[in-house]
């Protein structure tokens, strides 16, 4: 049997009241393992109610075990709200301010909403007071509760309907204005040398950010770097961006550099793409530039695109049309046609959109090249020029005739009939 009960069902009257000007009012002392100094137990409504103008609502206090504990079964293990502080503050010197721990949930979470209704508890004994304040009178307990306001000139409550008995800790539902004063944030975490927020995982995501229509992860620093990642991992990379939308014009990375200082992006070491690089601004090379392609091209638009194969000899026809070949000798040769055998063009100049039909034509370097030796056997080294076999190349045996219409030299020999062959194209 407890040594002091205090019962009572008159309204807005403690059971058990104490109140002291210098210590605390009611002080609870357990000398019992495991048992609390003081316990507080109600069926439907707080167990444990702080309140104070100036100070902590409810304090606790521990050398080596929490502070505060709090735990459900069903709900929220602790809830705290505040209208102009923090709803939850947590600080410590040697560890953790605030820990959350969950087995199958959210270790914490945090929701922000600056229009949602609020609901908290408050005495009833200070209703009045709160009425007059804002200036209203509530002449009965039972009324339909306070009309609208300006919220600017009075406080950012609005009082609703209250029931015939108001309990000591009467529930009330307060709305704040609806003043659109932008989104508000769900969890913060604020450091002076430390990590603001750490997420730590074994085995999943350790920090996750998702929006419907914002930013899901959001990082800024004034003198630092506003997202940091790092992994020791063998095949995966330290930042890696998706964008999942087939039909999407955004990129899946894209960096931004104001002012004319610096660059947007910078590696320190090599750059694989996959894909096709379009640049609008000038490529600078301080060493080499290695291409996998065998020629020099460049585009130009195709009189007869259907005979214009790769390996086709090519000479300039009407306009700024390029024509098959069909005579021997012809100094209007211009190139072979890129993209025969296993060589593919190194670069292609002039590559842009066109309604006409555009092919690259080798101007120099090694290209596969179609050429008959019937007009004479091949060997490697000939210079070779343009025959009357359309689109192939043949030896120069006549050099009177063969001055400013040689095609290159072969690489590759041909003794007899048609067939591609490597050269090396050098017109002159």
């Amino acid at each position: 049997m407890a040594n002091v009960i205090g019962t009572t069902n008159a309204p807005d009257t403690a059971g058990v009241l104490g109140k002291s000007a210098k210590s605390a009012g009611v002080k609870g002392i357990a000398e019992a393992p495991g048992q609390p100094g003081t316990a507080g137990v109600n069926p439907a409504g707080p167990g444990v109610y702080g309140e104070s103008d100036m100070a902590n609502g409810v304090m606790g206090k521990s050398r080596e075990g929490c502070g505060v504990f709090a735990e459900s079964v069903k709900s929220t293990g602790a809830y705290a709200r505040s209208y102009e502080g923090f709803g939850l503050h947590g600080e410590s010197t040697k560890n953790s301010g605030v820990v959350g721990v969950s087995r199958a949930w959210f270790g914490v979470y945090g929701e922000s909403k600056d229009e949602e209704p609020i609901e908290f508890w408050k005495p009833f004994a200070e209703l009045d007071k709160e009425l007059h304040r804002v200036g209203h009178l509530l002449e009965d307990v039972a009324a339909t509760g306070a009309e609208a306001f300006d919220p600017n000139t009075t406080a950012a409550y609005r009082l609703f309907p209250l029931p015939s008995h108001p309990t000591p800790q009467q529930e009330m539902t307060l709305h704040p204005p609806k003043r659109k004063r932008g989104i508000g944030i769900g969890v913060v975490g604020k450091s002076g040398t430390g990590r603001g927020v750490l997420g730590q995982s074994d085995s999943n995501t350790a920090v996750e950010g998702n929006s419907k229509s914002g930013i899901g992860v959001y990082g800024s620093s004034d003198s630092f770097e506003g997202m940091h990642a790092v992994t020791n991992s063998l095949r995966t990379a330290a930042i890696t961006a998706y964008n999942d939308n087939p039909f999407g014009t955004g990129a899946a990375i894209y960096a931004k550099k104001a002012g004319n200082m610096g660059v947007a992006g910078f590696f320190e070491g090599g750059v694989f793409v996959t894909g096709d690089v379009h640049v609008r601004g000038n490529i600078t090379a301080d060493r080499d530039i290695c291409c996998m392609g065998a020629d020099f091209a460049e585009d130009f638009n195709i009189a007869d695109p259907a005979q214009a194969e790769p390996g086709t000899v090519m000479v300039l026809g009407e306009g700024d049309h390029l024509e098959t070949s069909h005579a021997a000798y012809d100094t209007r040769v211009a190139g072979v046609i890129s993209g025969a055998g296993n060589y593919r063009p190194g670069i292609i100049l002039d590559k842009q959109s066109s309604d006409q039909s555009r092919k690259p034509v080798a101007l120099v370097g090694k290209v596969y090249c179609k050429a008959d030796a019937r007009y004479g056997p091949i060997t490697k080294g000939d210079l070779l020029t343009t025959s009357d076999t359309p689109g192939h190349a043949m030896k120069a045996a006549d050099p009177m005739r063969a001055f400013g219409a040689v095609i290159g030299k072969a690489l590759q020999g041909l003794g007899n009939g048609q067939g591609l062959i490597p050269v090396l194209v050098s017109l002159r």
